[in-house]
């Protein structure tokens, strides 16, 4: 064995070498791929999730992503859709209570800028009766306008 020739254990040595870098190499290429494409997969939900709730230009146009999925992305998408239909439904709320608000007021309040304008136009050519029943109308219009300003502040949310 002192004068033995190593050389072909060498190259076989050398060729396994190069055999197992080359397979190391290619299998971490071919894990790589397949984990971005798996990962790629399963955060699909996410991304699909993530642009439904983006901000978008026009508030109320963001419709999320349905999903039937029983894991943890698809409790998570369920409940950012209930969070969401939520925040339409107090949205949609809060308009009609500023229209509801805004028709309450407007008539009495209408009512008294006609009976002021009235008053203002006839100032001295109305009798006293006439004059008295305009004023009457002012407050009693002022006072249901802040009667219904006041039971309005201290009535409770309603919420469905």
């Amino acid at each position: 064995m002192v004068g033995m020739n190593f050389t072909l254990v060498n190259q076989t040595d050398e060729q396994f070498q190069w055999r197992v870098i080359g397979l190391t190499a290619a299998t971490s290429v071919i894990s790589a791929l397949l984990s971005w494409l798996v990962l790629g997969r399963v955060l699909r939900p996410v991304r699909r999730l993530a642009a439904a709730t983006d901000t978008s230009p026009r508030p109320g146009s963001v419709r999320p992503a349905a999903t039937r999925r029983p894991d943890e992305v698809g409790r998570l998408t369920r409940s950012f859709t209930t969070m969401l239909t939520a925040l339409r439904r107090s949205r949609d709320q809060q308009r009609r209570l500023i229209q509801d608000a805004s028709h309450e007021l407007g008539t009495p309040l209408t009512s008294v800028r006609a009976s002021a304008e009235l008053l203002q136009r006839a100032h001295g050519k109305l009798d006293s009766a006439d004059e008295q029943q305009i004023l009457a109308t002012l407050v009693s219009e002022s006072a249901r306008s802040a009667t219904w300003c006041q039971n309005s502040s201290n009535s409770p949310p309603t919420g469905t």
